[in-house]
């Protein structure tokens, strides 16, 4: 993923150049975020598989381009139902009502490249932290852990002063220690809609 996203980056940043387009200008921006959230199985203490259901998220973005370079820092949060659990190597599923919360903060880093009048494309990624939140059954406990993410999408300006962001993200944390077991495979593909205003 991380390797794709890369030669995704360098192959715009070559079409750009070849074609002539014009650097963005510095202007700074904040945005809402809605996210649309797909999170991976996860996994507990060797002998518990979490299953959740497509979930949702929110969030908000302040940031600034600096030519091609976009840097901002990130608020978000998402939410997933838990569908059932997975116990053993029997593989007996139970279904019990719960939900997986993650709120991060994180720094980001994209190349944003012009590709057509009031369109570009970016790719990038971001570090920071997480609070992870489980609570399924008789669990129910929380940790805060490093984050990370790779994401890629187009944007649009609408005008001087509003934007459209489409786009796609892989978020993930480290494991998450809890009082009773640990969670680890803790990840999410997520499609991210954003709205922003430049100023």
């Amino acid at each position: 993923m991380k390797k794709t996203l890369s030669v995704m980056a360098v192959t715009v940043c070559c079409f750009a150049a070849q074609n002539g387009f014009a650097m963005v200008p510095s202007k700074s921006y904040v945005e809402m975020l809605g996210k649309y959230t797909f999170m991976d199985d996860m996994d507990a203490s060797d002998r518990l598989s979490l299953d959740t259901d497509s979930g949702w998220g929110i969030g908000g973005a302040v940031g600034t381009h600096l030519d091609i370079i976009k840097l901002e820092v990130e608020v978000a949060t998402q939410k997933n139902d838990v569908d059932h659990f997975e116990i053993g190597s029997r593989g007996q599923l139970e279904t019990r009502s719960g939900d997986v919360q993650i709120s991060s903060v994180l720094g980001n880093i994209y190349a944003d490249i012009p590709v057509g009048k009031g369109f570009s494309v970016y790719a990038g990624g971001g570090l920071g932290a997480a609070y992870f939140d489980l609570s399924v059954g008789d669990i129910d406990d929380n940790d805060t852990v490093f984050a990370w993410k790779l994401a890629a999408g187009v944007s649009y300006e609408v005008n001087r002063h509003f934007g459209i962001d489409l786009g796609y993200e892989y978020f993930a944390t480290d494991d998450a220690s809890l009082e009773r077991i640990e969670v680890s495979n803790i990840a999410s593909n997520n499609i991210i809609l954003g709205l922003k205003y430049i100023f």
